[in-house]
């Protein structure tokens, strides 16, 4: 027989979990065993991202595709006239001050 584990968990919520499981057709044992083995995969806790792994990292085609559609979809050209008369730091900077004056 597998050892048993035990863990505090407020009365309140096992019940509402139980009641959830139930309704899926599963169970406190089922719940703890994918757990466990989530942990097993990713070395990190549900619901926190895991380290980042070391070295170059490169993305799949899908995320690429992802990527570039966003940044078309919230990109827009801006004639040079408009920077005409004031840089983009200082343009910046009178932003922030506005947007920082106004939350005072």
């Amino acid at each position: 027989m597998d050892p048993m584990v035990s863990a505090r968990v407020p009365a309140e919520l096992r019940d509402q979990v139980n009641e959830g499981l139930r309704s899926i057709g599963s169970s406190p044992t089922e719940l703890i065993n994918r757990a466990y083995e989530l942990f097993l995969d990713t070395k990190t806790l549900p619901g926190r991202s895991s380290p980042a792994k070391k070295g170059r990292r490169k993305l799949d085609r899908a995320r690429m595709s992802a990527l570039l559609k966003s940044i078309e979809e919230t990109s827009f050209a801006v004639p040079e006239s408009f920077f005409q008369d004031i840089d983009y730091d200082s343009y910046l900077e009178e932003q922030l001050r506005a947007t920082h004056e106004a939350l005072a």
